[in-house]
């Protein structure tokens, strides 16, 4: 559920991803902010981790990392600033008709959740 909360935050602030089934980290995609990305001398995934991590503090690893070209603004956002124990404590308290929802993730991953907002909102503000 929190990859796919984090997916569609990213998706609905046109971070393109594809919605993660299992994994811990989402692969994003920056290149619909290319060219105002340019315009503040980005031309490459490395920069742009870097100029994020210097106005958000928050760290995301370049996509070339990966394997990708980093003139394609690729990203990893890992998705573990999280007590994983006490969430899946949690979560095996919760009943077997109750879901893992965004009340529940709010409470118990919202630092991952915030360092997301701050993506979005870095992103929006280029």
């Amino acid at each position: 559920k929190l990859g796919q909360t984090i997916s569609k935050k990213l998706n609905d602030n046109n971070i393109t991803t594809t919605i993660p089934d299992g994994a811990f980290y989402v692969y994003s995609n920056f290149l619909n902010y290319k060219d105002k990305l340019i315009n503040k001398g980005i031309i490459n995934d490395n920069q742009l981790c870097k100029k994020l991590l210097n106005d958000t503090g928050v760290a995301i690893l370049p996509g070339s990392v990966f394997g990708s070209h980093e003139e394609k603004l690729r990203a990893r956002l890992a998705y573990v600033n999280f007590n994983g124990r006490k969430a899946l404590n949690a979560a095996f308290k919760l009943n077997t008709a109750g879901k893992i929802d965004d009340k529940f993730l709010a409470k118990y991953c919202n630092e991952s959740l915030e360092a997301v907002d701050k993506i979005c909102e870095w992103a929006r503000n280029l």
